[in-house]
């Protein structure tokens, strides 16, 4: 009996040798991937960081992903902190966890009881500010590419 009703077509651009039942595989994956960059997105603030640079945007999502593997990490130590307008499992003790962003709400409780190794922050006075002569070359500009404008049909120009 086939698995679908109807036929599913993939597109592949990778390498020529991997199984077909493989690309079938990582395609029911997908739904997992996008909802894993939308958290990083939502959440974790991928896309709020507006970096002029490759190295300095490369180095973002790295953090944002390091940030994300924390949170895996912690699920099996932290208890859910579940609103009371979502749904509870009453047959469970504790509240479970099944989203990265039940987590991330209840990481701070988790990092209160674990503590810090750094010691508390002291003031240091009044900073030194940038050296008189320095000035920052400015950000580099960029010309803006303008299209050809397209012919647009108004009703007054339609014969109705």
């Amino acid at each position: 009996m086939p698995r679908y009703k109807r036929p599913l077509v993939l597109f592949w651009t990778g390498p020529q040798d991997v199984l077909l039942a493989d690309v079938c595989r990582m395609y029911l994956w997908r739904f997992v991937i996008e909802h894993f960059f939308r958290f990083l997105k939502q959440h974790l603030g991928l896309t709020s960081a507006r970096l002029t640079n490759l190295p300095a945007t490369q180095l973002w999502v790295w953090l944002c992903v390091m940030a994300y593997t924390q949170l895996v990490f912690a699920v099996p130590r932290v208890t859910g902190i579940v609103p009371p307008w979502q749904y509870r499992n009453s047959s469970v003790g504790l509240p479970f966890i099944d989203t990265p962003r039940q987590v991330q709400r209840a990481l701070p409780i988790l990092l209160a009881t674990i503590g810090t190794p750094a010691a508390s922050p002291v003031p240091a006075g009044k900073s030194p500010g940038r050296s008189r002569d320095f000035h920052p070359k400015p950000r580099p500009r960029y010309s803006v590419i303008v299209k050809s404008k397209k012919d647009c049909k108004t009703g007054s120009q339609l014969n109705l």
